[in-house]
């Protein structure tokens, strides 16, 4: 906090902050969160991922914002509110100097703190937070509190109330006689093998209550397994000790047995085999059902040596290990050539034939992307004109030049300078850009018309998510407003805005090297996007910004506080009556 200069009436803050992240990183022999140990389940810090203590944000102050730039103001990050709104809300300090909640915030970015205007902007807030927040705002009158309560002292009497045993020291149990009365002691359990070495489940057995140096019992008891924090020690097998808190103990002794309480174990691996000289010869394998002969089912006479999770080995009859590991046993069998015996023979092909269905149910589709409605896709531009030469039309390089005089406006050319010094940071209108590739895709409609459609290259970019997310209108919405005009006998208007991206302005600092398709006179030339084009992580966002700021603030909308992607506008008639 010394290094960010947070001001000392806000280190209560940080404090908590470091002490709930704290409370989620593992540590100690079982690599678990001190939150995992006490609850029993991981911990989700999706909320902490994102921003760190005393950052500088933007939030919007209304309940549903449009995330349009006049709405937002500056403040502080100083940690997520668990008991305050929904999932995702911060502890903000604005301006004011007084704590606030919100979900609503994203990063102030680099590229805004460069730019003159919120430069100053910031430099204000800070200025003006700092004032708000210093030490001499809040100093007593004297200095001291003994000043400004100097006749206040207060003598705190002790009493004995032994009526509640609070400290009846006399009457508690011994440390020995703690574990009489706990239904936990002597219960053995196996610990996770996949925390074992060799993947060997560890017998553990449950020995007694941990007690502090006084002797009295840690944790406490609770009907919810989960909140149960009573801990334990446990010898292992080896014979070293460990320590585990009792939601653990009950999860891995629930885990191991059934509805009714009996305890089972899981089979690790088979290896032998064995028969006790009644089972079934092949020549004895067989019998005839109408002119057909059919093997016998049976499983008699046949021993399975399985090895358990763990470490223990038992020989168990063919017909149990059958119906635990079916798939398991027939792999074994037919590695180990018995699956011609009887016993085996009539069951092992159907087994197998059933792991092969449910193994290529699971492998992906492979589609055939060179040829749509039987018409060649080109990869390139290149292919492209290569296509129309062989076909003799200019199908395909019709459909680049239309896609082309519209995309024309998402980039201007740089004129004077080569890649190479762009990329060797020597021009300075490009300092701090990235470099993209941009390139067309091509497609077929269904009436056989070629698309072509210019995209940038947004996976090589490094775009924060704070500039990416970009909400829509939800379903429930939606139907709400088919029900709407079905009651009212409305007409529903629906529109498709071509190109609709490039309406925006683009976020992010891009830079590209103009390929063939931007025509030959800009071809291999530097050229800067100014619009948000297909591709970029950004450009969704930042069309959704451009078009609600727009029907806001020109069409007179308002969005709505159920949800913040439905806009109203209240209209009147021709009578005066208010219209929706």
């Amino acid at each position: 906090m010394g290094t960010k200069y947070v001001p000392r009436r806000l280190w209560c803050f940080g404090l908590e902050h470091q002490a709930r992240l704290m409370n989620f990183i593992p540590r100690g022999r079982n690599e678990r969160s001190g939150y995992e140990m006490i609850t029993g389940k991981t911990p989700d810090i999706s909320e902490y991922l994102d921003f760190d203590f005393y950052d500088l944000v933007w939030y919007w102050r209304q309940p549903h914002p449009s995330l349009s730039e006049h709405d937002r103001e500056l403040a502080r990050w100083m940690g997520v509110a668990h008991r305050v709104g929904s999932d995702m809300c911060y502890w903000l300090m604005p301006v004011s100097g007084v704590p606030v909640v919100n979900s609503s915030v994203q990063h102030v970015t680099a590229d805004e703190r460069r730019n003159p205007e919120l430069t100053h902007r910031i430099e204000d807030f800070n200025t003006r937070l700092n004032t708000r927040l210093d030490d001499t705002n809040f100093a007593l009158p004297g200095g001291d509190i003994d000043d400004f309560y100097s006749n206040d002292v207060y003598e705190i009497p002790t009493q004995d109330d032994t009526q509640n045993g609070d400290n009846d020291v006399n009457n508690r149990p011994e440390a020995d006689d703690i574990d009489s009365y706990d239904n936990l002691i002597g219960a053995t359990f196996l610990l996770d093998p996949l925390k074992s070495p060799d993947n060997v489940a560890t017998r553990a057995t449950v020995v007694r209550r941990k007690t502090d140096y006084l002797g009295n019992p840690l944790g406490r008891a609770h009907a919810n397994p989960l909140l149960d924090t009573r801990e334990y020690e446990v010898e292992l097998e080896d014979g070293t000790y460990d320590s585990y808190f009792a939601n653990t103990i009950a999860e891995n002794l629930y885990s191991q047995c059934d509805a009714e309480g009996r305890e089972f174990n899981a089979i690790k691996d088979i290896i032998g085999h064995k028969t006790d000289g009644h089972a079934l010869t092949k020549a004895d394998g067989h019998h005839v059902v109408g002119n057909h002969l059919r093997p016998k089912r049976t499983t008699a006479g046949w021993k399975i040596n399985v090895e358990f999770t763990d470490g223990a080995t038992s020989w168990l009859p063919l017909k149990d290990v059958k119906e635990s590991n079916p798939i398991d046993l027939a792999e074994y069998a037919i590695l180990n050539r018995i699956d011609d015996e009887p016993a085996f023979k009539w069951w092992v092909p159907l087994v197998i034939r059933k792991r092969n269905r449910m193994i290529n149910k699971v492998k992906k589709k492979y589609w055939r992307t060179t040829h749509k409605f039987g018409i060649r896709l080109p990869k390139t531009v290149a292919e492209a004109f290569q296509v129309d030469k062989e076909n003799g039309n200019t199908y395909w390089a019709d459909a680049i030049a239309k896609e082309m005089s519209k995309a024309k406006v998402a980039y201007i050319p740089i004129e004077g300078v080569t890649p190479e010094e762009v990329r060797a940071n020597k021009v300075d209108q490009l300092r701090g850009f990235q470099e993209i590739k941009c390139h067309i895709i091509f497609d077929v409609k269904m009436d056989f018309t070629r698309k072509a459609r210019f995209v940038a290259g947004g996976h090589m970019t490094q775009t924060p998510n704070s500039l990416t997310y970009s909400s829509v209108v939800s379903r429930e919405s939606v139907k709400i407003a088919f029900l709407i005009a079905a009651l009212n006998d409305l007409d529903l208007m629906s529109c498709d805005i071509g190109n609709a991206y490039l309406n925006a302005k683009c976020r992010e600092k891009i830079w590209f090297v103009a390929g063939a398709e931007c025509g030959p006179d800009l071809q291999g030339c530097v050229c800067k996007l100014v619009r948000a084009l297909y591709g970029l992580k950004s450009s969704g966002a930042a069309w959704r910004a451009m078009f609600s700021e727009f029907i806001v603030n020109i069409m007179g909308f308002k969005p709505t506080r159920a949800d913040a992607d439905v806009y109203m506008r209240e209209k009147y008639s021709q009578w005066g009556h208010p219209l929706l």
